[in-house]
C-alpha cells in the first residue's frame, strides 16, 4: 500500500531542485548575501523513495544534496536553527545570525518518514495568523 502512495506522488510531485528559489529563499530569511554565497545545491535522488537530503562541508561551501526544493529547505531550516540558533516562522522570529555563517561539521543526513508533508493546518489561517503581527496586553 505504502509503495503504491509514494509511487502516485512521485508521478503527481516529481522531484526537482530549484537553486535559484533556494538563494532567493536564503536572501529573504537571512536578509545577508554571505549567507546566500556559502550554499550550494545539487539535486540527488530520494533515499528508499521518501524526500532526503544530505548536508556537508566542502572547502569554504556549504553543500545541500537533496530530491528537491522542499528538501533542500528543510536542511535550510536544520542549519538556520542547529548551526546559527536562529529561527524564523510564520509570526516570530529571531534571526540573529553570526557575522560568518559557521561550517556544518559532521555530515548531517535526513530522510522524511512522511510521504507527504503540509506547511500549517486550516486552523493556523484561521486562529493563530488571526492576531499576528498585533501586540497584545
Amino acid at each position: 500500500m505504502l509503495e503504491q502512495i509514494v509511487k502516485k506522488k512521485r508521478q503527481n510531485l516529481p522531484d526537482r531542485l530549484d537553486a535559484e528559489a533556494l538563494r532567493a529563499l536564503i536572501f529573504r530569511v537571512c536578509r545577508r548575501e554571505e549567507y546566500v554565497r556559502k550554499f550550494s545545491f545539487e539535486q540527488t535522488g530520494a533515499e528508499h523513495d521518501m524526500d532526503f537530503y544530505r548536508m556537508y562541508d566542502r572547502g569554504s561551501q556549504i553543500v545541500i544534496e537533496a530530491n528537491n526544493t522542499i528538501s533542500a529547505a528543510t536542511a535550510l531550516n536544520y542549519y538556520l536553527t542547529e548551526k546559527c540558533r536562529a529561527y524564523f516562522g510564520p509570526i516570530t522570529e529571531n534571526m540573529s545570525l553570526p557575522k560568518v555563517p559557521p561550517a556544518v561539521g559532521e555530515n548531517v543526513c535526513q530522510t522524511s518518514q512522511f510521504v507527504y508533508r503540509y506547511f500549517m493546518n486550516y486552523c493556523t489561517f484561521t486562529y493563530t495568523l488571526l492576531f499576528a503581527g498585533q501586540e497584545h496586553h
